[in-house]
């Protein structure tokens, strides 16, 4: 493994090391690496008495100081609070991640959840949850929508959504019912619906909506500001009560 140009483990194991001592099947090792929080690349080659093959190509690695728990594949269900992030790209034949628990972090980790394209199903799904943050990355092609926060009430589930691309939902794109939500550098493209709604006391920041029905919808005592709503179905921004819409750009959408 290297940080840069710097070497920081080279390892050989043995293939009874690896668990597949005759040489076949899946092998598998685990390396101790001693350092801090680091960007890695990591190579591997295969070698014997004849000598060695060529490395393979490079593959990023992140060591963080973070226990994590990997996505690395959809359907999945969050049961209990922490950290959790997606190992790649995929594929969901119905709703893709469910959240049955509080304070839970989802870090798309630059990668794409696809959906069925039509159907009852939501990229991220929750249901009077508290305290859920999804970031970096993109959710595209659900039946219903991206991310949906079913049953927020009036007290004060507060998720978070920062740098998500919500793309081609059957409804909408970010749609977490409640209050005291943080949407923040996030982009909402062609959803049939909504590209990003909340109900009250919420942020909407540095977003962008585009091709929706509905750009951004906020009820009430929310904070709109610095987001570009443009060539939307119906309504670019439409705000109902008591909200602070602050330093938008707001063009060629086709009612408000």
């Amino acid at each position: 493994m290297k940080s840069g140009s710097v070497v920081k483990l080279n390892t050989i194991f043995t293939a009874a090391q690896a668990n597949c001592s005759d040489g076949t099947g899946t092998c598998s090792a685990q390396a101790t690496f001693g350092g801090a929080t680091a960007a890695l690349t990591w190579n591997l080659r295969a070698g014997n008495t004849a000598g060695f093959s060529v490395w393979s190509a490079a593959k990023n690695l992140v060591m963080t100081d973070e226990m994590r728990t990997p996505i690395s594949s959809l359907p999945y269900t969050i049961s209990s609070p922490g950290s959790y992030f997606v190992t790649g790209n995929l594929t969901a034949a119905g709703t893709g991640i469910t959240v049955n628990a509080n304070d839970a972090t989802i870090d798309l980790g630059g990668y794409v959840l696809t959906g069925p394209g039509s159907g009852d199903n939501h990229g991220v799904y929750m249901v009077g949850r508290k305290n859920v943050e999804i970031r970096n990355g993109t959710i595209k092609g659900f039946g219903t929508n991206g991310i949906y926060e079913a049953n927020g009430g009036y007290t004060d589930p507060g998720h978070r959504v920062i740098g998500v691309r919500v793309i081609e939902d059957g409804s909408s794109g970010i749609f977490p019912v409640g209050n005291q939500h943080y949407i923040e550098n996030c982009t909402a493209i062609n959803n049939a619906q909504y590209g990003i709604y909340v109900d009250y006391y919420s942020i909407i920041r540095e977003c962008t909506c585009t091709g929706n029905q509905n750009g951004i919808y906020c009820y009430s005592g929310s904070t709109i500001s610095d987001n570009i709503a443009s060539q939307n179905i119906e309504n670019g921004i439409r705000v109902i009560d008591g909200n602070s819409v602050i330093g938008n750009i707001s063009m060629e959408n086709s009612n408000h």
